[in-house]
């Protein structure tokens, strides 16, 4: 017949087993690798891909002879001048 346990063995298998669990990195790191690789793919994806789609416009136009007498001149127009209203300025008599 087997013995039965003594008060002693029962205490010592009811002991809480306290060895610290060992994790490389912590619960947040997976995540944080995650999102900075997928940043640095998109910047990557954005410095390859942003000169080819966004191209400027560029606006051709027809180049003109100017002469240097024609260069000086700020304003060129032709046709009267037409006053909208009228003054009436008297002499002055002094």
């Amino acid at each position: 017949m087997p013995t039965p346990p003594s008060v002693a063995d029962e205490l010592k298998s009811l002991r809480i087993e306290r060895t610290p669990e060992r994790r490389s990195l912590p619960r947040w790191a997976p995540a944080a690798i995650g999102i900075l690789v997928a940043a640095a793919a998109l910047l990557g994806a954005w410095k390859v891909l942003a000169p080819r789609v966004f191209v400027p416009e560029v606006e051709t136009t027809a180049v003109a002879l100017v002469s240097p007498a024609q260069a000086q001149q700020l304003l060129v127009a032709t046709g009267y001048v037409v006053p909208q209203r009228q003054a009436q300025i008297p002499a002055h008599v002094a």
